[in-house]
C-alpha cells in the first residue's frame, strides 16, 4: 500500500544515527537537506503526519529534541509506519513543530510527510 502523503509535503532524511538529527522541520523555508515544503505560506495549520522508516534499524522519534543512544520516545521498527494524528503545526520560521529521530545503534532512514486524510493545510 502506497504511503498516503500530501503532494510535494514530504522531507526525506537520511543517516540518522545515536545523535539526534531533525527529520521535519515545519517551516515554508526549510533547506533542502530536509526537503522543500513547497509553497506553503507561513501562517498555514499543517496537520496530521505520517513517519516512515524506510532504513534497517527501529529508529526513535520525538518533539523538540533527543538525546543520544536512546531507546525513548515512539519507536518506529525499520519498515514501520507511525501516523500522528493530531500534529497541529502552524508553519512560521522557528522550531515550533520539529520531529526529532535518533537510533540506539546503527543508522536508518526515514520519509516524513503531511497525512492526506483527514490532513491538509
Amino acid at each position: 500500500m502506497p504511503v498516503p502523503f500530501e503532494t510535494g509535503i514530504q522531507q526525506v532524511s537520511s543517516g540518522v544515527g545515536t545523535t539526534a538529527a531533525l527529520i521535519f522541520q515545519p517551516q515554508n523555508t526549510s533547506s533542502t537537506t530536509f526537503g522543500p515544503l513547497g509553497s506553503i505560506a507561513v501562517g498555514s495549520v499543517l496537520k496530521d503526519l505520517v513517519i516512515v522508516n524506510t532504513g534497517t534499524n527501529s529508529g526513535y522519534i520525538g518533539m523538540g529534541s533527543a538525546s543520544a543512544a536512546s531507546t525513548t520516545g515512539l519507536q518506529v521498527v525499520a519498515g514501520g509506519t507511525a501516523y500522528l494524528y493530531g500534529y497541529n503545526v502552524t508553519a512560521a520560521n522557528n522550531s515550533t513543530g520539529n520531529v526529532w529521530a535518533n537510533t540506539s545503534s546503527g543508522t536508518t532512514s526515514f520519509l516524513v510527510g503531511l497525512a492526506t486524510s483527514p490532513a491538509g493545510v
